[in-house]
């Protein structure tokens, strides 16, 4: 793999779960803003219809 490629893949995953490592910004932010991430994690764990987690599930334990 490219640098280059290591690189994207990096800010994808930082896209994506770093809401997760960062509490002080989930308390900052709108539920509606919330819902979304916690839904986007799902979609990103689910493979072939199996999600790992539940993104719904996950906002409430943040609620």
């Amino acid at each position: 793999m490219l640098l280059q490629e290591q690189f994207e893949t990096l800010s994808q995953v930082r896209d994506t779960f770093g809401l997760l490592l960062d509490f002080q910004k989930i308390h900052g932010i709108s539920k509606q803003d919330l819902h979304k991430h916690c839904i986007d994690v799902e979609e990103t764990l689910t493979d072939k219809g199996e999600a790992d987690i539940d993104g719904l599930e996950m906002m409430q334990d943040d609620a």
